[in-house]
């Protein structure tokens, strides 16, 4: 391995030194939670004319534990031995990638990262395979708001930040609760690996653990987009003339339907599943099918994806408020619930941006309404069926 990470204001591509070839750049996978993770070939040689040697590498560590090595997606065959190394501190160099590669001599102990040598005869594979694992990524972050701090303070991979410890301890602990049947409310198995900028993974890790992502004060702190008491109390003095903009819903083009696809650890692999939540309206057949598809494969439980779609089908009936005012409102920020009161309106909201000044110099405030009835505990245990229509698909 050549030159680690260096906090950045993106993932970063990083140099990886590939035995017996010239150097490339590659992303080197960030493994939170339970998952499978797909390896790259680092580096290539042989101990026999007949048998292959191959470096392979699955990320940053140290991992939980990194098992099960498949090849193609199948366990190995024939005559096959696998080495793995969790990306430890003190791991040596390996004793078979040194046999295998003498020109010039192996000497990598790769300490930090995670990877395994397999080695398997030629006559068992008609080409190189591709290769796969089950891991546990690293320590502890299977809580997606402990993913979101560990993105945030690692200083080789990550930002080389700082949390605000008291909102963290908040997060992590929203994340970790228990619900019904004794499931934690959030968990994560997710393979960090597109060289997004870092802002944008944070929204995501933020997405996981149910929370908004902040940065103010130069620290990163998460806020529960959940049942939350009001932080600010505001009436029209707080606004300039006309600052209350109502975003007029069309019904007829809200979603009806919400499907979540998620990623179902089975056997050593993952499988793409989807978990839907459809309106009262139209299993009932008053309604035709308007449906939002979401993306979550870092989403692991069928029940955590339902609460997901149930929730986010919620939120997609609140009608979308603009208050527009000076500088008091530059210290309410994304996650706050606020009221607005005046001689018309009496609103409960959830702030759902960072405040924003336009060209004007005026603050602007973007919110949706609240309702605590659209956040969602429930957990079902198995797929329901409704009006002759998969719930589980």
């Amino acid at each position: 391995m050549a030159v680690p990470a260096t906090p950045a204001d993106t993932l970063n591509q990083q140099r990886v030194r590939q035995s017996r070839s010239s150097a490339t750049f590659q992303t080197i996978p960030i493994l939170y939670g339970e998952s499978v993770a797909q390896g790259g070939i680092f580096a290539i040689g042989k101990t026999s004319p007949t048998r292959w040697v191959f470096g392979i590498l699955w990320g940053y560590g140290p991992l939980t534990y990194l098992r099960n090595v498949r090849l193609d997606d199948e366990l190995p065959i024939g005559d096959f031995s696998v080495t793995n190394y969790l990306g430890s501190m003190t791991q040596e160099v390996d004793p078979t990638l040194a046999r295998a590669i003498i020109n010039p001599q192996y000497s990598d102990n790769l300490r930090g990262y995670a990877y395994s040598v397999v080695a398997f005869d030629q006559s068992d594979y008609g080409s190189v395979p591709n290769f796969t694992a089950e891991v546990g990524g690293i320590t502890g972050t299977s809580n997606p708001a402990v993913a979101y701090r560990d993105f945030v303070e690692n200083d080789v991979y990550g930002l080389g930040g700082e949390v605000d410890s008291s909102a963290q301890e908040i997060a992590e602990n929203f994340n970790a609760e228990y619900l019904d049947q004794n499931e934690i409310r959030h968990q994560v198995g997710l393979v960090v690996n597109t060289p997004l900028d870092a802002e944008s993974w944070l929204d995501i890790l933020a997405e996981y653990a149910g929370c908004w992502s902040n940065h103010q004060g130069g620290k990163y702190s998460l806020k529960p987009n959940w049942i939350t008491p009001i932080t600010r109390n505001l009436t029209a003095n707080d606004l300039i003339r006309g600052g209350l903009v109502a975003e007029y819903l069309n019904l007829s083009q809200v979603p009806t339907t919400v499907e979540v696809q998620f990623s179902e650890l089975k056997e050593g692999k993952i499988e793409s599943r989807v978990a839907v939540y459809r309106t009262q309206s139209v299993l009932r057949g008053e309604e035709n099918e308007r449906i939002s598809r979401i993306t979550m494969p870092g989403i692991i439980r069928y029940s955590e994806a339902y609460r997901y779609a149930r929730t986010r089908q919620q939120l997609l009936n609140n009608r979308e408020w603009k208050l527009i005012g000076l500088d008091s409102l530059l210290d309410i920020t994304r996650g706050d619930r606020i009221t607005y009161t005046d001689d018309s309106h009496a609103l409960d909201l959830h702030v759902a941006g960072v405040p924003t000044r336009s060209a004007t110099g005026l603050v602007e405030l973007d919110c949706y309404e609240y309702r605590a009835s659209d956040y969602s505990s429930e957990v079902v245990s198995t797929p329901t069926f409704s009006s002759g229509k998969l719930v589980y698909e």
